[in-house]
C-alpha cells in the first residue's frame, strides 16, 4: 500500500518517491498545464484550417466541373478534351482521402482530449511545485485531503 513509505520516511528526507520525483520532473521539462491545453489548441486550428482547405479545393473542383459542363452544353464535346470526371478523377480521390485522413485524425483528437480531460487532476499534481507536494502528502497522512485527491495520490504513487 502507498502508506508504507509515508510511515518509513524520516522527517528530515523528502515524502515524496523518488520514482515520482522522476515523473515530475519529466513532465516539467516538457512544459506545464498549459502548454497540454495549448497543443489541443493548436490542433483544433489546425483541424479547422484543414477543413477550410478541402472545402476551397472541393469548391474548386465543382466549379471546373460545371464549367465543363457548360462548355460541353454549350459547343458539344470539345475534341480532345477530356470530360471533368475523368480529368479531376485524381484530385477528387485525393481529396476523399484528405477528409476521411481528417475525420481519422479529429477522432483521435477528440479522444485524445477526453483521455486528458478525465486524467486532469493527475496532470495539476505532476505540475506542482515540491513544497506543495510535500504539504499534499502531509494533508494524506493526516486524512485532511478529500477523497478525490487520496484517490488521485494512490494511482500517481503505484510503482
Amino acid at each position: 500500500m502507498c502508506l508504507s513509505f509515508i510511515t518509513l520516511t524520516d522527517k528530515n528526507e523528502s515524502t515524496i518517491p523518488e520514482d515520482l520525483k522522476t515523473r515530475l520532473n519529466q513532465v516539467k521539462i516538457k512544459g506545464n498545464i498549459n502548454a497540454i491545453e495549448g497543443f489541443f489548441k493548436n490542433l483544433l486550428e489546425r483541424e479547422n484550417q484543414n477543413a477550410q482547405t478541402a472545402q476551397q479545393i472541393e469548391q474548386l473542383l465543382n466549379t471546373e466541373k460545371n464549367q465543363d459542363n457548360d462548355l460541353r452544353a454549350r459547343g458539344g464535346n470539345v475534341q480532345g478534351r477530356n470530360p471533368s470526371d475523368i480529368a479531376a478523377k485524381f484530385y477528387v480521390d485525393a481529396l476523399n482521402k484528405f477528409k476521411n485522413d481528417m475525420n481519422l485524425a479529429s477522432n483521435a483528437n477528440k479522444k485524445l482530449r477526453s483521455m486528458f480531460d478525465t486524467n486532469k487532476a493527475n496532470f495539476e499534481i505532476l505540475f506542482k511545485s515540491e513544497n506543495e507536494l510535500e504539504e499534499m502528502f502531509e494533508q494524506y497522512k493526516t486524512k485532511k485531503a478529500s477523497q478525490e485527491e487520496i484517490n488521485t495520490f494512490n494511482q500517481l504513487t503505484k510503482a
